[in-house]
This record gives C-alpha cells, sequence and structure tokens, in this order.
C-alpha cells in the first residue's frame, strides 16, 4: 500500500503545471519573434541616377530617394579587382575625386540608415553598375549647383543691365524639363554648326521647344553662349551683356534648366 499518495499527487500536479507554463511560455516567444520579425525595418539601397566623370580620377553621383539623414558607402572595383571604399557619404551630388586614373570601374551603394528604434542598420548593396571608364565628358560637363547658385546670388541684390536697374528677384529652382529645352538647342547648333535662337534647319525657336516637351509656361526667355570653358566664364560673360543680364533678372521668373553641349551654352528660364 502506498503511504504517501498525496505526495505523488502534489508532485504530478506541479509538474504537469511547469509543462504548461513553459508551453505557454514558448508560444509567447514565438508569437513575440514574429511579431518583431514582421515589424522588422529593411531599406535597400539606393540606385544610381547619373553618374559622370569630371576628370580622369574624380566623379560625380547622383543617387534616387537619398533622405537628408541617410548615408551611402560606395565600393568602385576596377578592371583588377582593387576596390576602394567611400564611407559615410551624404551630401548629393556625391563627389569622390581620389580614384587611380586610367581604369574602368564598377560602382557599388549600401545605404546607412536608423532603424525605428535609433538603433544604426546597413542595408545589403545594391547591383554594380556597368563598367565605366575614368575619363571626363567635357562636352556636357558642368557644375549645375554651382550655375544655379551664381544665377541666384545675381538675383538676391540689384543689377544694372545696360544702364537700367533691376531690383533683385526672388530665387528660381532648377526644372529638368527646361533643362531639357535646352539640351535639344544646344545639341542642334552644335550639330548644325549654327549659332542663333532659331534652328535654321527645322525652324524652331524657343517656345516650339518649350511645347515639344510639355513645359506649360506662362513666361520663358532663353540665353545663349558659345565658347566659354566653364560655369564662372559663362556666367560672367551673361551678367555683362545687357539683354542677357535682364533675362537673369527678370522677376517673373521662377524655374531655369541649362545644358552645355561642346562650346555651345542654352539657359532656358520659365514660369508655369
Amino acid at each position: 500500500m502506498d503511504t504517501y499518495p498525496f505526495i505523488k499527487c502534489l508532485l504530478l500536479d506541479k509538474s504537469i503545471l511547469l509543462k504548461s507554463t513553459l508551453l505557454k511560455l514558448g508560444l509567447c516567444f514565438m508569437v513575440l519573434l514574429t511579431f518583431s520579425n514582421c515589424n522588422k525595418e529593411e531599406k535597400v539601397a539606393p540606385s544610381i541616377n547619373n553618374m559622370v566623370f569630371i576628370n580622369p580620377s574624380t566623379v560625380e553621383i547622383k543617387l534616387d530617394n537619398l533622405q537628408n539623414n541617410e548615408k551611402v558607402n560606395i565600393i568602385a572595383t576596377d578592371q583588377h579587382g582593387n576596390t576602394f571604399e567611400f564611407l559615410g557619404l551624404s551630401e548629393q551630388p556625391i563627389r569622390i575625386s581620389t580614384l587611380p586614373e586610367g581604369n574602368v570601374y564598377t560602382f557599388q551603394v549600401q545605404l546607412e540608415y536608423e532603424n525605428n528604434k535609433g538603433k544604426a542598420k546597413q542595408s545589403d548593396f545594391g547591383s554594380a553598375t556597368e563598367p565605366v571608364l575614368a575619363s571626363e565628358n567635357l562636352d556636357t560637363y558642368f557644375d549645375r549647383i554651382e550655375m544655379l547658385k551664381s544665377i541666384n546670388d545675381a538675383r538676391s541684390v540689384e543689377q544694372i543691365c545696360g544702364g537700367t536697374t533691376y531690383a533683385a528677384a526672388p530665387p528660381v529652382v532648377w526644372n529638368d524639363l527646361l533643362e531639357d529645352a535646352s539640351e535639344i538647342h544646344s545639341i542642334a547648333m552644335e550639330s548644325h554648326s549654327f549659332f542663333g535662337h532659331e534652328n535654321p534647319v527645322t525652324g524652331e525657336r524657343t517656345d516650339d521647344r518649350l511645347r515639344s516637351i510639355q513645359y506649360p509656361y506662362k513666361a520663358w526667355s532663353e540665353n545663349i553662349a558659345q565658347g566659354y570653358p566653364t560655369v564662372e566664364a559663362v556666367f560672367k560673360a551673361w551678367i555683362e551683356s545687357p539683354t542677357h543680364c535682364i533675362n537673369l533678372m527678370n522677376a517673373n521668373i521662377t524655374e531655369v534648366g541649362v545644358f552645355k553641349q561642346g562650346k555651345y551654352w542654352t539657359q532656358v528660364f520659365g514660369a508655369r
């Protein structure tokens, strides 16, 4: 006869209770883990929108969808497999100026960011770009940031254009459609070896170009130039020319786009 049946019963009850508690804790942990994984914030690396070598060792890269508080790491790999890391970059366009000259490079981008708990995170590296030869494209390159700054610096103060004083005007913003219109005309001037606002081959004028790229203008003006190698040089020529200066100081203008093709510059102002 079992002398202490109540002790066995008590131990059995505690064992069942312990197993039940552990099972519940395990289920809760699985639920929490699943919830955590579902709410994990993962981001992907931004893609490269545009990339140009401004000299044989300096590349300028523009990225899509890079937020103000985010940074990127960029790896450049040459044709020999050598890698060059550039870390913690943020200001657009990103400029890398220490690449060995004369090589062919591919580029990959990794995003650095903070998750919703403030923890530093890194994305996977994006796909490598097509191989690019490190050589400058001086036919089309100019510093768009410098150009826009030059325009707005000039508009921020009173200017005398051909003996007439023009009051300071509001700043303008860059517009890609107006850059497209400028590109059409600069390429045409180089291709057909003419210099003027009207294309002698097609008869197309500035307003025709604006309509062709579907810019719904209320006002526009256009400056052209040839033979100036830099933003500083061409802008100096424009601001010192009475008619070009007047276009630059037009208070009704709100947007601008500029393009350089070889020695031909086109600057189109607009308002919608």
